[in-house]
């Protein structure tokens, strides 16, 4: 027969009626319960708790503040915290509530801030945080994340304190890595995250509307599984430029150019190259794509310190248009082979360059290990443009200089470089058309 002493019976009432222990009232009901109450109480309990109790091995244990109120409350075996425990606060509020097992926490634990509103779930396995952790804050969920060994990973959702996902950030173990993406509350991605060890490297605004509730700048959709569906850009809510259009597994499937919301046939084609906050690459590729613009010439060269010069020309290889109208967007960003491209188109009258000075390297670095385990950069060589400008700490100057309005973008995603690019390709795709009529006598 279980057999219960008064104590542990006024415990076990609390702990089942959910009773404030700093409730003077509630306390002194437990103590005027008349003695046939408790029994029939006694019982009750006995019969309810037995499974319970059974299952729980060790000796009950209250702890205490120094005033006399309950600190926590559980189960101890050979001294140690072990089954269903209870942490309060002094002022007699729940703390924490969950699972010991040899001392350590385990399954899931509950915890409240003081004032009684839910601060947090969490998983526990034999001490270590593995599994669900549910954040809140002022009692509503604030963030949802999932922990291996106490480190985070996958997908950590941030919440609206109306309950829509604000963020979703990945983390790897323990350190947010990939792309994450911001919310607004209708559900609609607004940024794109980019993120590096632990750091958040890029960020791009997207699918913005400005204060007359139109979409601008760059909009982009995407599958159900995370892959971008649709892509392409927005002045005042009509498509403008280039869309692409992409498949479940990311394989581009279609390409079309828009001009105020109509599709641009053939004979109005035009390309607006953005090297913007390019920092380059490879010295092949940048050859290659001046390449797709020029049909013969010198793109670049390359001069080593002994003064022995490499040239780089067009690669015949790949077939160009000298002929489709082309526009260059660069600024403080486009550096090293984004100026190869700029510089050579600019030097044969191939473009026309727009934005703000690029960054100014020209320069060839190479860098030798020493061997003590460090490494010093030397410069080996110098690039030079079709005309021979070096442009190392100078730069490239666009000949329409258009400066980027920083708070504009923020706020609302526009781009007054792209606006004024696509202002000015209509103006030569018009001198164009206007030219070939005047040529074929029209």
């Amino acid at each position: 027969m279980l057999l219960l002493t008064l104590e542990k019976l006024l415990i076990l009432l609390k702990m089942k009626l959910n009773l404030n222990k700093t409730n003077s009232y509630n306390t002194y009901a437990f103590f005027s319960i008349n003695k046939r109450i408790v029994m029939v109480w006694s019982i009750i309990l006995t019969m309810v708790q037995f499974t319970d109790l059974s299952a729980q091995d060790g000796e009950y244990t209250v702890y205490y503040y120094d005033d006399g109120s309950v600190s926590s409350e559980g189960y101890l075996l050979e001294g140690k915290p072990n089954g269903y425990w209870t942490t309060y606060y002094p002022s007699g509020q729940v703390k924490s509530e969950g699972n010991r097992k040899s001392f350590q926490l385990d399954s899931t634990w509950v915890f409240y801030n003081e004032d009684g509103a839910l601060s947090s779930k969490i998983n526990y396995d034999k001490g270590i945080k593995s599994g669900e952790v549910l954040t809140y804050q002022s009692g509503v969920l604030y963030e949802r994340a999932i922990l291996e060994n106490d480190k985070r990973e996958g997908i950590a959702e941030i919440y609206f304190p109306t309950g829509e996902v604000q963020k979703r950030i990945p983390f790897v173990n323990d350190l947010e890595e990939g792309e994450g993406f911001e919310y607004a509350r209708d559900g609609r991605v607004i940024t794109l995250l980019k993120y590096s060890e632990g750091y958040l490297k890029t960020v791009e605004k997207i699918n913005r509307m400005d204060k007359r509730g139109k979409r601008r700048g760059k909009w982009v959709t995407f599958h159900p599984n995370g892959l971008i569906h649709v892509e392409g850009t927005y002045m005042n809510d009509k498509k403008n430029g280039i869309f692409k259009t992409f498949d479940k597994r990311g394989d581009l499937i279609s390409l079309e150019k828009y001009r105020d919301d109509r599709l641009v046939v053939d004979s109005e084609e035009s390309v607006i190259l953005d090297l913007r906050n390019n920092p380059g690459g490879l010295l092949n590729e940048a050859v290659n794509v001046s390449s797709v613009f020029l049909d013969e010439g010198v793109v670049v060269s390359v001069r080593q310190k002994d003064e022995t010069e490499r040239v780089l020309e067009v690669n015949k290889d790949i077939e160009s248009d000298t002929q489709i109208p082309l526009l260059v967007l660069i600024n403080k960003g486009s550096a090293s082979a984004s100026e190869i491209v700029a510089g050579a188109v600019k030097d044969y009258d191939r473009a026309k360059l727009m934005g703000t000075t690029t960054f100014g390297k020209g320069v060839v670095q190479s860098v030798v290990p020493l061997k003590d385990g460090s490494a010093v950069s030397l410069t080996t060589a110098r690039y030079y443009t079709p005309d021979g400008n070096y442009i190392h700490e100078k730069g490239i100057e666009p000949g329409t200089n258009v400066e980027l309005d920083l708070e504009a973008a923020q706020e609302d995603g526009s781009d007054k470089q792209l606006d004024k690019a696509l202002e000015e390709m209509e103006n030569m795709i018009f001198v164009r058309d206007f030219q070939d009529k005047k040529a074929a006598g029209e």
